[in-house]
């Protein structure tokens, strides 16, 4: 198949990685027309032998999220809003990555500039694709999500927006739904 450059976003990521220490020797990220971004090794490696070694400060999890700039903007203006009974850990980490897509000063924006911009999560399909799923176990997840989504979207992700945590577009459904994609 036919190789293809890294898209600048992966290239930002690879360097953002190493940057902080990540030891992805052996590897190799590459892109190909008909099966996209993969990582290759480049040598052979022994059963048992670490692949690579991501640094705990690559890693976005609801902990690091609550502890980031964004999270602490989020959780006063939440508090401010008296809203912060709803503002569960998902939500608050799904905030930080929508803002921090957005926010090139954001710790993890190499990594989450370098997502899809469009989640191919079930939620995120256009809905007449997901008529499909109706009356399906997945179907049903999906409804219940997305109305959980859309409540905390309008009673959180506007109230902290509004407040100046992150900008509006950060925090509404779509975003939302984008970042738990």
């Amino acid at each position: 198949t036919e190789a293809h450059a890294l898209q600048p976003e992966l290239t930002s990521l690879l360097a953002w990685l190493r940057a902080q220490g990540a030891q992805l020797d052996g590897l190799r990220v590459a892109c190909d027309a008909s099966r996209g971004v993969g990582i290759f090794a480049t040598r052979a490696f022994s059963p048992g032998e670490t692949l690579a070694v991501v640094p705990r400060t690559c890693i976005l999890t609801a902990s690091t999220a609550r502890e980031s700039p964004i999270g602490v903007r989020v959780r006063a203006a939440a508090r401010e809003a008296a809203v912060e009974e709803e503002l569960t850990d998902d939500l608050l980490l799904w905030l930080v990555m929508s803002a921090g897509r957005r926010d090139k000063d954001c710790h993890w924006w190499p990594y989450l500039a370098s997502l899809p911009a469009t989640s191919p999560e079930p939620c995120c399909w256009p809905e007449t694709s997901r008529a499909h799923l109706a009356g399906t176990p997945v179907g049903k997840t999906c409804e219940a999500a997305i109305a959980r989504i859309a409540l905390g979207a309008q009673r959180v992700g506007a109230a902290v927006a509004a407040r100046g945590a992150l900008p509006e577009e950060a925090a509404d459904e779509s975003a939302l739904l984008w970042a738990r994609g």
